[in-house]
């Protein structure tokens, strides 16, 4: 029985997704014990995120959130400094203060989703980690991670 075989593309791909996770070692992260960021039900709220991370606090991640009632959309972006960004669209939804979404997102010209897992707490935005699944070489949400990572809130018109 012949061993598949993984393109030279994709191993390229999956050593990225690695080695990025490996070299991201400043972010904060946090223990999930925060209060809550104030969700006003039946209304609709745009919330912003930014945290940089990286030995020379140039890795960026950007999260724009819509809420409209139990319904999150906005945008998420990964700026990996010198490397390919990962950006793209989230849609979700919300119960509490806990959001799970789907992140669809391109990088290299390829179209891609990871479902994720984000919690809002204390005028931040918890994301629990990812961690490569072994058997599929894919990235995936860490739903076991007890600590989270945190991005501050920001204002809006501050963007990237």
């Amino acid at each position: 029985m012949q061993k598949p075989k993984i393109s030279p593309r994709i191993f390229c791909l999956l050593l990225m997704c690695v080695l990025s996770a490996c070299t991201n070692t400043n972010q904060k992260v946090v223990q999930n014990n925060h209060d809550s960021i104030a969700i006003k039900p039946k209304t609709s709220q745009t919330l912003c995120f930014r945290e940089a991370s990286g030995t020379q606090q140039k890795d960026t991640v950007f999260i724009h959130l819509n809420i409209d009632q139990q319904k999150v959309n906005g945008e998420m972006n990964d700026v990996i400094f010198e490397k390919d960004a990962r950006r793209g669209k989230l849609n979700g939804e919300i119960h509490g203060d806990k959001i799970d979404a789907i992140w669809t997102f391109m990088q290299e010209g390829t179209t891609d989703t990871l479902a994720l897992q984000f919690q809002l707490k204390n005028n931040e935005l918890l994301q629990r980690p990812l961690k490569v699944n072994a058997k599929t070489g894919r990235q995936q949400t860490d739903k076991t991670a007890e600590n989270w990572i945190i991005l501050p809130l920001i204002d809006c018109n501050l963007r990237q």
